[in-house]
């Protein structure tokens, strides 16, 4: 048997578990000065999925917009989304009050809403002609996109309804371009939009829909004004089909720091969500 004792009486081992104990130690320490730059520097401290903020985790609820106006009767639970707009952007809702009004009556969360989005084109293509971008030449197409995202996104806040939780419907059946940094462009002008007025933006899409019409490395809130600065920060909520009535499992973010906060489901003869 062999012992393993020095000259003073301690054994190996004992300084081995010492040396161990001092560097944990050592790395505890650096790991909390780490954590308290980050906060000094401003970085937001990582959240649970129950601490999103407006959706009580682990609950259902549903989201209606014009489709819905000619229903009888309208769904019931925890929370409602309803699309501000009617499809595409400048156009309207036109039952928007009376689904309002359901989702102020019967849910327990206040409303939140939607409005669709997509490239300035046809008769609305205008409403990007000027805007926090300025008034645009023909040739400076990212003014355009930008300025229209932005007036779009007024419009929509101009329909009678309030919340603080705004969600843009990015979808590959409306108009978009072809060049992705300018479908960039109209997507931050609505999000600048919404933080600038007091409201918190989220992303409703697919994961193929997204990297289809923004890329998959575009992060709404981090891009500037065209000519301009950034004046948005991270938008981090992503509302995306393909969930379940009790369960986000399987259901990923679109971009990289995005959470998802909603799973879309289908529940006939409506669209239900569970809350991540």
């Amino acid at each position: 048997m062999i012992h393993l004792k020095t000259s003073r009486g301690r054994t190996r081992f004992g300084k081995m578990k010492i040396r161990l104990v001092s560097l944990i130690a050592t790395l505890l320490l650096i790991v909390a000065g780490l954590i308290g730059w980050a906060r000094w520097l401003g970085f937001p401290p990582i959240a649970a999925a129950a601490s999103f903020g407006y959706y009580t985790s682990g609950t259902t609820g549903y989201d209606i917009s014009y489709p819905q106006c000619s229903s009888s009767s309208l769904p019931t639970g925890a929370f409602g989304v309803i699309g501000a707009t009617g499809g595409r952007a400048f156009t309207a809702n036109s039952c928007l009050a009376s689904e309002y009004s359901w989702v102020q009556n019967g849910t327990t969360t206040a409303p939140s809403l939607y409005m669709n989005l997509n490239y300035p084109a046809g008769s609305t293509a205008s409403e990007g002609n000027s805007g926090p971008a300025g008034t645009c030449a023909k040739s400076n197409k990212a003014c355009f996109a930008y300025n229209y995202g932005y007036n779009a996104a007024a419009y929509a806040f101009a329909r009678g309804a309030s919340s603080t939780m705004w969600w843009l419907d990015i979808e590959t059946g409306n108009s978009w371009s072809k060049t992705q940094s300018l479908n960039d462009d109209v997507i931050e002008g609505a999000t600048d939009y919404i933080q600038q007025h007091g409201a918190t933006a989220g992303v409703y899409s697919t994961a193929y829909m997204w990297k289809t019409i923004a890329g998959s490395s575009f992060r709404p809130g981090m891009i500037p004004i065209p000519g301009g600065a950034q004046v948005g920060t991270l938008v981090t909520a992503n509302w995306i089909p393909g969930g379940s009535s009790s369960s986000c499992a399987g259901v990923a973010p679109l971009y990289t720091s995005g959470q998802v906060w909603l799973a879309q489901y289908s529940s006939s003869p409506f669209d239900a969500d569970y809350a991540c």
